[in-house]
């Protein structure tokens, strides 16, 4: 389609935008590789970069990747902020309320990109910029998160309810976990994984609550100090504030929610 990309700027269309159902039905019927069915109760979000969005060549950028938006009566703590890696919950805002909805991470479409300049986005319908952040860095995590070894995530599987329910607990208190393993080997029985931890509370919980940030990072001290084979080495607590790129540097970050939600353990 000729002027495609300026045709898709001039109807405002950039990611975070919205696409009618209709719209999503109808490039069913003209492209290749597009999966999932619109339901009633749900919601298409462009997730595509906004640059690539208003291409000029159809030929460099045919795609335009979509995420469905299921609405949910309420979100739960361990999906949101892209705690989990198959599901995350956020909020989007439906005619000023504000809408609480699950992604799942196998709801992903590509529609053919001039599809875009037939139809404006949604008005009805927005997000805000943080949220879609926490989408758009859950996308990358899927791809970007450190895989830790099985045999260190069996080790902690004996654990793993005691520290689902505090991390459910808790969770309201940090920023992010990080780790930093002796080994990303699958280690024999006989030797340790020695681990230095790295929690970052946000700031403003432990203005508010300094001892129930120090007791959480005491009690998850605790309880993986009862998994075999692991020995913890440190435990650093530090704010959002006080904590350097030069310092996370040295870390990975901990997805503890990938095992958390394993069906082998939850199933115990």
């Amino acid at each position: 389609m000729e002027d495609c990309g300026a045709k898709i700027e001039d109807l405002s269309w950039r990611q975070g935008s919205f696409i009618p159902d209709k719209t999503v039905q109808h490039a069913r019927g003209i492209g290749d590789g597009v999966a999932g069915v619109p339901t009633e109760g749900s919601f298409h979000i462009v997730v595509t970069q906004s640059c690539d969005l208003v291409n000029k060549s159809l030929d460099d950028e045919p795609w335009c990747e979509v995420m469905r938006l299921r609405t949910i009566s309420k979100t739960e703590p361990l999906k949101e902020n892209g705690r989990n890696p198959r599901f995350l919950h956020l909020y989007v805002e439906q005619q000023g309320v504000q809408t609480p909805c699950e992604v799942a991470a196998r709801d992903r479409l590509f529609l053919p990109r001039q599809i875009l300049a037939t139809v404006p986005p949604l008005t009805t319908v927005e997000v805000t910029e943080t949220e879609l952040k926490s989408l758009t860095d859950w996308i990358s995590q899927r791809y970007s998160r450190p895989a830790l070894p099985s045999a260190f995530n069996r080790r902690l599987k004996p654990q793993g309810k005691a520290l689902k329910r505090l991390i459910e607990k808790g969770h309201h208190l940090f920023r992010d976990f990080f780790l930093r393993p002796s080994s990303f080997d699958e280690l024999t029985d006989d030797k340790l994984y020695r681990l230095k931890l790295l929690l970052v509370a946000h700031q403003g919980a432990f203005d508010v609550d300094p001892k129930a940030v120090q007791t959480f990072a005491t009690e998850l001290e605790n309880t993986l100090k009862n998994c075999s084979g692991i020995e913890i080495v440190e435990v650093k607590l530090q704010t959002d504030t006080e904590t350097s790129l030069r310092v996370v540097d040295d870390y990975l970050p901990w997805d503890t929610f990938d095992y958390l939600t394993d069906r082998a353990i939850d199933a115990e």
